[in-house]
């Protein structure tokens, strides 16, 4: 993963990044847990928020999410 900028008007850290796989690239986003910002209403973790509306999108068919990672180790 290389990080290439931050997105801008962001809540939280949120940055674009290269990820790369035995000699394919594509580009991302890359939403640290340990740069969010706390909500009273929700635990720690809100990624995994935008991972269980992927998940659930595709579950039902839907489609309207677009393809979301899993939780990853990054810089």
């Amino acid at each position: 993963m290389t990080l290439k900028g931050r997105l801008p008007r962001s809540s939280n850290a949120t940055f674009l990044v290269e990820v790369a796989l035995e000699g394919a690239c594509a580009l991302a986003v890359y939403k640290p847990e340990r740069g969010e910002r706390p909500l009273w209403d929700f635990s720690p973790g809100l990624f995994k928020r935008e991972l269980a509306a992927y998940h659930l999108s595709e579950a039902l068919g839907w489609g309207l999410v677009p393809l979301t990672g899993a939780a990853r180790t990054g810089p």
